[in-house]
């Protein structure tokens, strides 16, 4: 199996940072870099992190009131136990003082260096990045692409807009520093632009979003001859791959499937699935990640799973501390089967807290928790699940878009959602209906964003 690339850069990384700076490098511990062990990544981490830490308290309001509030300054931080004392930082407060954590002038920078988030998650977010930020999250683009691909492929990326600075424009800048071929397909083409597309620059690798290049694949006919273009990697990102789904498009295209997990705030692409298909490897040069109880905020030890909380370690435009991103998984310590003995990595799957819903008898559900049946059948491209409440019983109305029409295939969803314990035992106590299904055809559901919302709740509370 091959090594994951991301380990070597990241190795890269802690060696060069030792020789450019002598307070890191004149340790015990950096005397021979040869060999770069977790030890050496800690300690890069944290010589990083002290930096940010003074950085955010001398450029950033937000953060030089928190240190203000709680009576310490960031040279009392001097371990890792010091570090978790200190405060998380709210997405909410992101969202609605974004200048006052900003370490940059706004008036200096244009629109293209201003990042924002989809909104799919609670409110719009914007963090302003400076050109070093830029350069820095092109640079891991490039070793997380190279991860799954070789340095002389063709990659297509089929994703939102190409505007300066957007995913798709740092990605291709990234597929370009690796040596790569970039080739971008804007989501706004048909399913049978993007196949055109592919017919005629045959890419070794396609990213995009996991209901993008399904509802690409189910339009296709005959799907047979997709296993004949040549593409051998499917890198997908923005929506969790279902083990239903993620079985399927290998068939069909006969390929390896790798997923992607970020987020805007973290820096667009931070991790990346290898060919162990063991969790995610993420940008351990920028990021320290924590694992916390949702409930109680107290940190919970690596491998057990809980709310992931993350701070930039060299972020100049807008830094942020113990930022908390509602998203549920894990950080696995572990040695990687791909080979990567110095790494962590997140677990997978991931799942949005904000995307949870409550039904019946205090059961939660997320998007992509229908997906392993509902997918199970052939005929569907893609559904939305809708709750509402009717005397005192929650109704869930699957609006589910096929390639076909027909009785057989709403019987066949209906059953295939009774074998699930969560539906079966609400149902089952007369807290649950599935109130209908409907059938829609192809087009209907297709979204024009990075990312989609399955589930929503129309019950008043």
């Amino acid at each position: 199996m091959e090594t994951c690339y991301v380990e070597t850069w990241l190795h890269n990384k802690v060696r060069q940072t030792a020789i450019d700076c002598p307070e890191l490098g004149s340790g015990d511990g950096f005397k021979d870099l040869s060999h770069i062990s977790r030890s050496h990544i800690e300690a890069f981490q944290f010589f990083r992190l002290k930096r940010v830490l003074d950085y955010a308290f001398q450029k950033s309001k937000y953060y030089k009131e928190m240190f203000c509030k709680i009576g310490i300054t960031p040279d009392d931080i001097r371990s890792m136990d010091d570090f978790v004392k200190l405060p998380f930082t709210e997405p909410d407060n992101l969202a609605n003082i974004p200048h006052k954590f900003a370490c940059v002038s706004l008036k200096e920078f244009a629109q293209e260096y201003l990042l924002d988030t989809s909104g799919t998650e609670g409110k719009p977010k914007r963090v302003v990045c400076t050109q070093h930020d830029i350069d820095q999250m092109i640079d891991f683009m490039s070793a997380g692409m190279r991860t799954v691909s070789k340095s002389s492929d063709t990659i297509m990326l089929i994703l939102p807009d190409g505007r300066p600075n957007s995913q798709s424009d740092l990605l291709t800048k990234g597929v370009l520093k690796m040596g790569g071929i970039p080739v971008t397909c804007d989501i706004s083409v048909s399913p049978d632009e993007c196949i055109q597309a592919i017919e005629k620059h045959r890419p070794r690798v396609i990213f995009t979003s996991p209901s993008r290049i399904h509802r690409i694949t189910m339009g296709y006919k005959p799907r047979s001859r997709l296993r004949e273009l040549g593409v051998q990697t499917l890198f997908l990102t923005s929506e969790h791959v279902s083990s239903t789904m993620r079985k399927k498009l290998k068939e069909i295209w006969n390929c390896e499937i790798h997923g992607h997990y970020g987020m805007t705030e973290m820096g667009l692409g931070v991790s990346v699935e290898c060919h162990a298909h063991d969790g995610y490897h993420f940008n351990e040069a920028d990021l320290l990640l924590e694992v916390i109880d949702p409930n109680t905020g107290k940190l919970i030890d690596d491998d057990s799973e809980g709310e992931l909380v993350f701070t930039t370690l060299i972020r100049e435009g807008t830094p942020l501390i113990r930022y908390k991103t509602h998203d549920i998984s894990r950080v696995i310590r572990q040695p990687c089967p791909c080979g990567a003995a110095t790494l962590k990595r997140i677990g997978s799957p991931v799942r949005k807290m904000r995307s949870f819903v409550t039904i019946g008898n205090n059961d939660t559900v997320y998007p992509s928790f229908f997906d392993d049946e509902i997918y199970s059948i052939p005929e569907v491209v893609d559904y939305q699940a809708v709750i509402s409440n009717k005397e005192n019983t929650d109704c869930i109305k699957f609006v589910v878009e096929t390639t076909e029409e027909g009785l057989g295939i709403e019987k066949e969803i209906k059953e295939r959602l009774l074998k699930n314990p969560v539906i079966d035992s609400n149902i089952d106590c007369g807290m649950l209906s599935l109130a209908e299904f409907e059938l829609v055809s192809m087009g209907t559901l297709r979204s024009k964003s990075r990312a989609k919302k399955l589930i929503i709740d129309n019950r008043k509370r």
